[in-house]
């Protein structure tokens, strides 16, 4: 899991990246349109085009190959079905019991009055923790 979070991360982060590479490009393009205008255009903002373009396709090429990492694989019935399957194994329960009076208070006497209330808690075995209480 914590694989599939780091490859998020860097999805997320490359999307930044291209559209700020994007806009770079955007801007640079637009200078060099009104440089030459004026006259002969500056080499030095083509040579900056050139490496923002070049970057910009890496970053869209690495970008596709950590989307193709994060898709789902071709057997993913399969594996929807093992863990299915297997949910006695990878799913832990744990209970809990509280007397709370009529304050919403621990009482940890059973001879006072008040309303019991029974917690569970679900946790996955592969480090993944979900704690929904019903």
């Amino acid at each position: 899991m914590e694989h599939i979070t780091q490859l998020k991360t860097k999805k997320a982060e490359l999307r930044e990246k291209i559209a700020y590479l994007r806009g770079a490009s955007t801007i640079v393009s637009g200078k060099i349109r009104a440089h030459g205008g004026f006259g002969v255009p500056d080499p030095a903002l083509e040579e900056k085009l050139d490496t923002i373009r070049t970057t910009l396709a890496s970053a869209e090429k690495e970008l596709a190959e950590t989307n193709e990492l994060l898709s789902y694989p071709d057997d993913s019935l399969k594996y929807l079905i093992r863990v299915l399957q297997t949910a006695a194994d990878l799913l832990t329960v744990d209970h809990r019991t509280f007397r709370l009076d009529w304050k919403n208070v621990v009482v940890d006497d059973s001879d006072e009055t008040g309303k019991d209330t029974i917690l569970a808690k679900f946790s996955l075995s592969d480090e993944l923790t979900a704690m929904p209480y019903l």
